[in-house]
């Protein structure tokens, strides 16, 4: 059987659907690099998802919380929160990574997006990713940039 052609034109149409990501990747990373102004924030541990669960009413606009699972330790879990149409909307992501890492520092890319780093102070191994959230849908590019 013969193998079949990959039509020029689906090609095409799938390059440039994976431009548009690459190039705002490549502004994060830009944006990133460049700003001096990340808040710091501590990762903390926790036995299990369910004990924290999310509470808008207790957060401001883009308000940021970072969870250690334990015993998994490799995952990390994100509670993110934000403003939309007067409302604190909360958000939540995990984050799967191959190190543990004890700081994290983050900056908000515009109102739905912010930069998340992460750091190990012994190792000096750093991640970094973007995480978004817009109406009921989030979402992680992770990690876009490591430094081992």
């Amino acid at each position: 059987m013969k193998p079949r052609k990959f039509p020029r034109r689906v090609a095409l149409v799938a390059l440039s659907l994976l431009a548009v990501p690459l190039a705002r990747a490549q502004h994060i990373l830009d944006s990133a690099q460049a700003n001096q102004q990340d808040t710091v924030i501590q990762i903390r541990s926790l036995q299990n998802e369910l004990d924290q669960p999310l509470d808008p009413s207790k957060h401001k606009n883009h308000e940021i919380e970072l969870f250690n699972i334990l015993p998994l330790q490799k995952r990390l879990l994100v509670d993110f929160y934000r403003v939309e149409a007067t409302i604190v909307r909360s958000y939540r992501v995990h984050v799967q990574s191959i190190w543990n890492y004890d700081r994290a520092s983050y900056h908000w890319v515009d109102d739905t997006s912010f930069v998340l780093k992460l750091f190990d102070s012994k190792s000096k191994k750093t991640e970094v990713g973007m995480i978004w959230g817009h109406g009921k849908r989030e979402g992680v590019a992770w990690p876009l940039w490591k430094h081992d």
